[in-house]
């Protein structure tokens, strides 16, 4: 929990996934939240769990290895909702972030981040969704993860998970929300080109992973893509985190910004070539973003990098 400036009563509770980093749903904990009375209002922000990254591809001497995509960052929901119309108790379950792909002959793409959920009773079994049950108050989608890379082409983006649509929420109707879209992880290089890089704040405050770089068919090695930072109304400055370089060096992990909030994604791995070598692993993503592609890389033996970890899950309540 966050203080507030003294003599307000004003509370900021903040929650993220609690339990093992897998996809199954029912390892993942019930959160409670009692709903101060004294408030009259509650601004409630649910994110979901950013897609790991791709895993980079290994080859042979003198052949391409191309690097893994970056994973996608989740979908976002957000609303208030007057305190006199809600119940005593919400049960809050952040998506947890899926781990990245590995690397191999072809890289292993990454499973999905997972769903983050706001309600009135207890939820088992699997993820929320956000049809199907009249106790949802907030839902939000989990984000795809990166696709691996191949001899002949970078990881695929598994592309932006659309707004969620809540259609059976009694709770909801008696507020006002909205949703907001994931944002896309960036592919791989192709041909062992340079990873994709991804800009933050273009189009939300969190970002998608990276792609990670390569090796061509003359062992010339790449760099992985990097977050690439903005200025913001021009009094806010967000630092670039930069890609692993040519030489199997890891890409950066991602980095939090509590005010403004802003969360990026990891990194793209950097390529590497030479017998036993080992591309630069994707960097771990920050809440609800991407991780980043793990690099490509070639020579006898070698193996491609290891996508970055998606990032977990969380949801935001404010009593005003």
């Amino acid at each position: 929990m966050y203080g507030f400036p003294t003599g307000k009563k004003e509370n900021e509770w903040f929650f993220t996934a609690i339990g093992p980093a897998t996809s199954a749903a029912s390892n993942l904990i019930n959160q409670e939240f009692i709903v101060p009375q004294w408030a009259s209002m509650l601004y409630i922000q649910a994110v979901a769990a950013g897609g790991g990254g791709g895993g980079g591809a290994g080859s042979a001497d003198a052949t391409i290895a191309c690097g893994g995509a970056g994973g996608s960052g989740g979908t976002t929901a957000v609303g208030f909702f007057p305190v006199a119309v809600l119940p005593e108790k919400l049960y809050v379950r952040p998506g947890v972030g899926q781990a990245g792909g590995a690397g191999g002959t072809a890289g292993s793409g990454s499973s999905a981040g997972a769903a983050t959920g706001v309600q009135d009773t207890i939820v088992t079994g699997g993820y929320e969704t956000a049809t199907g049950t009249v106790n949802i108050l907030l839902y939000a989608a989990g984000a795809p993860g990166g696709g691996g890379g191949t001899a002949t082409s970078g990881g695929a983006s598994g592309g932006a998970v659309g707004a969620p649509a809540i259609t059976t929420g009694v709770l909801l109707q008696h507020g006002l929300w909205t949703s907001h879209a994931g944002v896309q992880g960036q592919p791989g290089g192709n041909s062992g080109a340079v990873g994709t890089v991804c800009s933050i704040l273009t189009v939300s405050h969190r970002s998608g992973g990276a792609g990670g770089g390569g090796v061509n068919a003359s062992n010339v090695t790449t760099s992985g893509g990097g977050i690439i930072g903005t200025v913001s109304a021009g009094f806010f400055t967000f630092p670039t985190i930069s890609g692993g370089a040519g030489t199997g060096e890891a890409g950066g992990d991602g980095y939090t910004i509590l005010k403004p909030r802003v969360y990026t994604g990891g990194a793209g791995g950097g390529g590497n070539t030479g017998a036993a070598s080992v591309g630069g692993k994707g960097g771990t993503a920050a809440l609800g973003c991407g991780g980043g592609g793990g690099g490509g890389a070639n020579g006898a033996g070698a193996t491609g990098g290891a996508g970055g970890r998606g990032g977990d899950g969380y949801v935001v309540i404010i009593a005003i």
